[in-house]
């Protein structure tokens, strides 16, 4: 990225929004690659220098510049987990055992295809499904994203509610 001075200056008297953006809206996991304070302060800043770039003057820099940061910062940490939740190895969980009754091929099929006309809340209470279908506990699922286990139920709830309503899906499963 190529600042020009007045980019760079406005990077350089807002430093502070990245520090805010984390302690307000990111949990740092020293024990995911990627998570660390440090790693999420460095993406961060790449995120304030392309808002610097991308900056229209329509609003206050510092306001655009959080909207910007956040939602990058948001981006690397799912890019993250997901990296993490495929190279670590967890027991699978003894209220979930598939291996007497699997879940038909199709069921998980329609899932992934759901999975990719949803966002937010819906889409990680289906991938939250998911992982539960490969056998890990809500406990296990609630430290991949740094959430409480609570809030994963409430995640899976509610994709269970689009599902539900959703005939694509419907109809790929039935």
């Amino acid at each position: 990225m190529n600042l020009n001075p007045e980019q760079q200056a406005l990077v350089a008297n807002h430093l502070d929004v990245v520090a805010q953006v984390i302690r307000y809206n990111i949990r740092a996991n020293e024990n995911v690659q990627g998570l660390g304070y440090d790693d999420l302060y460095q993406e961060g800043c790449v995120a304030l220098c392309r808002a610097a770039l991308t900056f229209g003057g329509s609003v206050q820099f510092k306001t655009y510049a959080q909207a910007v940061v956040k939602n990058q910062l948001i981006d690397h940490c799912r890019q993250a987990l997901r990296a993490y939740a495929q190279t670590v190895p967890l027991e699978a969980s003894a209220d979930l055992s598939f291996e007497d009754d699997p879940l038909p091929s199709e069921a998980l099929a329609a899932l992934a295809q759901a999975k990719l006309r949803y966002a937010g809340v819906t889409r990680l209470g289906m991938e939250a499904m998911e992982l539960k279908i490969k056998g890990y506990s809500g406990t296990e699922i609630a430290a991949l994203y740094g959430a409480k286990p609570n809030e994963v139920g409430a995640w899976i709830s509610r994709a269970r509610q689009k599902l539900l309503r959703d005939e694509e899906f419907l109809a790929a499963v039935c």
